[in-house]
């Protein structure tokens, strides 16, 4: 079984391309990954890829959306299907918001697919959705600075390999802004690098020979 991490290459938009079977017919679905930097700034990007490329499914991390504005993305984009999560749900709740917005993960996936999709798992910082065969995992992890980031890592990659563990036989992508040049010996590549090796997952800038790599 073939299994993908995708680790953009560019500073803003990244493409991979996979074989999913949906009713037992073999087709070939695009994955966008886009960091937003926020709805606002970010949505007007999104409207030119589905014009553009009009890719399957939507990987996209930064939308800094709290609970009660995450329909904007089904107003925005009605011809996908929206799976996505705050991170500010907790500070919503404890009272009034304070300083910038941040983080937050959605998942698009075009309407077409709705007979074969459905979503596993939405938590501040990753999504996990059901496409056919696919598990696609959406994630954005912590940027450097971020107090107790090794703990976050370790966190969120311990609980994406019990979901896959959960559904053994599908194919595993890997997604977003994972805040980190793989290539640079530290705990946190190393970290991630072990959880690539452990999993059998497949990095996709190396996989599709790309010769240009930066951090995201």
């Amino acid at each position: 079984m073939q299994q993908a991490l995708h680790q953009p290459l560019t500073s803003d938009v990244a493409t991979i391309v996979d074989t999913v079977n949906v009713a037992d017919e073999s087709v070939t679905l695009s994955v966008v990954s886009y960091n937003m930097h926020g709805f606002n700034q970010g949505s007007h990007t999104v409207r030119d890829l589905v014009l553009d490329i009009k890719s399957d499914i939507f990987l996209l991390q930064e939308h800094w959306l709290t609970p009660a504005n995450l329909s904007k993305f089904e107003h925005s984009f009605p011809q996908y299907m929206c799976f996505g999560s705050s991170a500010m749900t907790t500070s919503v709740e404890t009272g009034v918001l304070r300083g910038r917005p941040y983080g937050g993960v959605m998942t698009l996936v075009n309407r077409r697919l709705q007979t074969c999709s459905k979503i596993v798992c939405a938590e501040d910082r990753y999504v996990i959705v059901i496409v056919g065969n696919l598990l696609v995992i959406n994630i954005y992890m912590p940027c450097v600075g971020t107090i107790n980031r090794s703990l976050i890592y370790e966190e969120i990659l311990n609980n994406l390999e019990l979901w896959m563990r959960e559904y053994p036989n599908h194919t595993v992508v890997i997604g977003g802004d994972i805040n980190l040049d793989l290539d640079n010996v530290n705990s946190i590549s190393e970290i991630v690098n072990r959880f690539i090796v452990d999993n059998c997952l497949q990095r996709c800038d190396t996989l599709y020979g790309a010769n240009t790599k930066r951090r995201t």
